[in-house]
């Protein structure tokens, strides 16, 4: 998977969606969102999903993906995680000399995602683990909210973001700057899915219905899209836009 300035593969699996079909949501494309009529109620949180100014506005606030590495080091970064001798273990190349930059030993259950200053993954706690990534040193460590299960997350320059649900119901989006403190926390219906998040924006699946557009800098709803060809289970961030299937 591509990471906006490196790449996050997990070994014997093949980079890329696995998912054939996807609707992709340009950033500056308003046409087609008018059959996006509402099916939510003011009650439910929903009742402006589909408001085409609401859509096109929060699509405008996300910034293109630069061509170039966004990582500190400027270098295009490939960040694998693999089995070595001595266990599991995270590998970052320099793919501009070939060669290795660091190895640190690390049990990753959620991908690993590259961001300006640090490498981010979610441990076998659901705990977001922050590596720099110039060394691999450890950074900061979040733990997660407890009796929540860790269903994703994702980086840009100025932050990480993740979603946890919960085991007795609901869902949260929690969005952490680069050096690891709270920026926000926004709940989420149960039915929620992993984050994605591109140029100022997190979008997040909710009820396999609805794509949710959140302000990256303070969680503040942007925009509900209600999907209606396909069901949403997943959102992914593109340089082109954002994407769902």
């Amino acid at each position: 998977m591509i990471c906006k300035n490196g790449l996050a593969l997990r070994a014997g699996a093949a980079a890329g969606f696995g998912v054939i079909r996807a609707s992709v949501l340009w950033g500056t494309m308003a046409a087609g969102f008018a059959a996006c009529a509402s099916t939510g109620s003011v009650q439910d949180g929903f009742g402006r999903a589909g408001d085409v100014a609401q859509v096109a506005g929060a699509l405008e606030r996300s910034q293109s993906t630069p061509a170039a590495p966004l990582n500190i080091t400027g270098a295009p970064l490939v960040v694998l995680v693999g089995e070595s001798a001595a266990g599991p273990a995270i590998v970052a190349v320099d793919l501009r000399v070939n060669r290795v930059l660091w190895q640190v030993a690390a049990n990753v259950e959620v991908r690993v995602e590259v961001g300006h200053t640090i490498a981010s993954f979610g441990d076998k706690a659901g705990a977001i683990v922050a590596l720099d990534i110039r060394t691999g040193r450890p950074a900061w460590t979040h733990p997660a909210p407890a009796g929540s299960q860790l269903l994703g997350l994702s980086t840009d320059a100025q932050g990480v973001y993740a979603v946890y649900r919960n085991v007795k119901g609901g869902g949260l989006l929690l969005g952490l700057s680069e050096s690891g403190s709270t920026k926000f926390t926004v709940a989420l219906d149960e039915r929620c899915g992993a984050p994605a998040a591109r140029g100022g924006v997190v979008a997040v699946s909710q009820r396999s219905q609805f794509v949710s557009l959140f302000d990256a800098n303070n969680g503040r709803s942007l925009a509900d899209i209600l999907v209606r060809d396909e069901a949403a289970a997943y959102v992914r961030g593109l340089p082109e836009g954002f994407a769902y299937g």
